[in-house]
């Protein structure tokens, strides 16, 4: 790496805690990585998985980020569109600036695709064999789309998404100027 690089990484409650802690492992690895956990305070944040992550800045306090990293949590599917997103079925996507990930595991590929462009391909390589991040997983149900994925289970995370998640895209899609959900 060239120069260190600053990862602020934000919390917020019942984040689907490996969205956050898988990239911030990989990151945490590359060489003059620094890496900040940022909330509005400093009280443990509780994630999806019944435990706390204590954030280390708070928002004011957050130094300027190189990478801003926002984990993701249950479901978000169609209320990407709420916010002028256009969903697509890859595992990273890159738009201009932004990289994203679509799951927990495709979060780990996220977090290599960057470090490759923060460091190099060689750095994203030696992390990678550093975690031994080499999946093969024993059912093919891992994204909806999957031939062995539940119809049902789909139905239901979308559903809950939307009543979960839905008011809170619907006030930042608002505040965008854009239509909501």
């Amino acid at each position: 790496m060239s120069r260190p690089v600053r990862f602020v990484a934000l919390l917020f409650p019942n984040v689907t805690q490996l969205d956050l802690t898988g990239p911030v492992q990989l990151f945490s690895r590359l060489p003059g990585a620094t890496i900040d956990l940022a909330w509005h305070d400093r009280e443990p944040v509780g994630t999806d998985a019944g435990f706390a992550i204590m954030p280390t800045v708070t928002f004011d306090e957050a130094p300027q980020a190189d990478v801003l990293m926002v984990p993701g949590g249950q479901g978000a599917f169609d209320l990407l569109e709420t916010i002028g997103a256009v969903p697509e079925q890859a595992r990273v996507v890159r738009d201009g600036r932004i990289i994203t990930g679509g799951g927990v595991t495709s979060g780990v590929d996220f977090a290599l695709t960057v470090a490759a462009e923060v460091d190099d391909d060689a750095a994203a390589r030696a992390v990678q064999l550093a975690v031994e991040y080499d999946p093969h997983p024993p059912f093919d149900a891992g994204s909806p789309t999957r031939p062995e994925a539940d119809a049902e289970q789909v139905r239901r995370a979308v559903a809950d998404a939307r009543r979960s998640r839905g008011p809170v895209v619907s006030r930042a899609a608002s505040r965008l100027g854009l239509a909501s959900c």
